[in-house]
This record gives structure tokens, C-alpha cells and sequence, in this order.
């Protein structure tokens, strides 16, 4: 199957985070076509779709199908990237983030967590949310 950026409204031309929930996949788009294997019959992908751009940004997450909804709270300032997720219960997973340089340091709720490096740029943060989680990342 293929998904065709352009005729769900998107720039061709852009380059694309793709990830896809279920397979927990992330796919970058740079022609603004992916093609989509091994879709059953009645089957489908959950996939988050979200520009590249220059600063630091979410990718996606694994705690919820919207893939970032839980976020309540993102702000970037000088060297540092804080975030907050609000999930309502506990659970384990990932944020997945574009980053443009390594972090130097990653903590949630205090205590420090070990980003890893699943492709350029790409960094996933694995988490454990009690409710509510406070992030911070230093660039």
C-alpha cells in the first residue's frame, strides 16, 4: 500500500517523521511517498505524521495512539528541552524525539534516564509515567 503525503494535504517537498504506533516503526519520508508492507485485509497502520524541522520536536510516543496527545506542556529554551506527559495511570514506554545535536543529559522526575540513538537525530527516551512525568533534556 502507499501513503501519498501530497493527497492528505502535506508538501511533497518536506521531509516527514513517520511512525507508525502498532509496529512501533519510524519510517523518514523524504518523497513524500511510503509504501506500507504487509497490510491484512481489513488491516491498517496508526501512524503519526509530522514534519522535520530545525529545533528540537517530538516524534512520537508509545503511551497513547494520538502519539504525543499526553503531552501537555513542551517548551525549548537556550539549552534545555522540558516536557510534561499527563497519562492518567501508570505505564512504561518511549518518547521518541528529533534532537539536532546529542543530549547530554536526560531526567524524568528526578532521575536520570539513558536516551538511545535509533538513527540520525533520532533519540528515544524510555519512560516510566506514574500519572504525570516531568522531562528535561539537556542539549
Amino acid at each position: 500500500r502507499l501513503l501519498n503525503l501530497a493527497r492528505l494535504g502535506l508538501d511533497p517537498a518536506r521531509s516527514y517523521h513517520v511512525h507508525d504506533f502498532w509496529r512501533r516503526r519510524y519510517h523518514h519520508v523524504e518523497d513524500g511517498r511510503l509504501v506500507l508492507r504487509h497490510v491484512p485485509p481489513h488491516g491498517g497502520h496508526c501512524l503519526a505524521v509530522r514534519p522535520l524541522r530545525g529545533e528540537p520536536h517530538l516524534v512520537a510516543t508509545t503511551f497513547h495512539i494520538t502519539q504525543g496527545g499526553e503531552v501537555v506542556e513542551w517548551v525549548h529554551k537556550g539549552g534545555w528541552l522540558r516536557f510534561t506527559l499527563e497519562l492518567g495511570r501508570t505505564a512504561e514506554g518511549e518518547v521518541l524525539l528529533w534532537l539536532p545535536v546529542e543530549p547530554q543529559q536526560a531526567i524524568c522526575d528526578g532521575m536520570e534516564i539513558r536516551p538511545a540513538l535509533r538513527g540520525p537525530g533520532l533519540w528515544a527516551l524510555p519512560l516510566r509515567v506514574e500519572k504525570k512525568s516531568r522531562v528535561e533534556v539537556r542539549l
